[in-house]
């Protein structure tokens, strides 16, 4: 049996840190096109998701998270593959809760950027706010499902 893997470094290198990636690419398309309040607001979305992912990783320094932890070997590095606890999974269900509004927020933005009504913009960012945590967690609920 190996040692428990690191369930909170495996979601943010899962989840947080591609969603991070996709608010700095979508930020630097919006520049480009010079739609510059777009732009800052996807730069402020990725912020915001930064501090998701530091309340996640509370017992960590600045400098700690400033360096790059969690490292990838730490989130993947690990084997045992047993069934977590709900101590275990509680920070990570309480990350992905604090998605909803960032995402909500996005959509909202980027709906409202391209042109729709804003009670079609709002119901839209509604559903992404409701559905799009759960989405984005599929493959880590994959990768993390253990054995009972």
């Amino acid at each position: 049996m190996g040692k428990r893997p690191d369930i909170r470094a495996k979601f943010d290198w899962m989840v947080l840190k591609p969603l991070w990636a996709l608010f700095i690419i979508s930020a630097i398309y919006y520049f480009l096109q010079k739609a510059w309040l777009t732009g800052f607001s996807m730069i402020v979305m990725a912020f915001l998701l930064g501090i998701v992912a530091a309340s996640l990783h509370k017992e960590k320094s600045f400098v700690e998270l400033s360096e790059g932890q969690p490292s990838f070997e730490e989130a993947f590095g690990n084997t045992d593959t047993a069934a977590l606890t709900d101590e275990e999974l509680l920070p990570v269900s309480k990350s992905l809760m604090k998605l909803s509004p960032i995402l909500f927020i996005a959509s909202l933005i980027l709906a409202k950027h391209y042109g729709l009504k804003l009670s079609y913009a709002l119901g839209l960012s509604a559903v992404v706010a409701i559905l799009g945590p759960w989405i984005l967690a599929i493959p880590f609920l994959l990768q993390v499902k253990g054995k009972k």
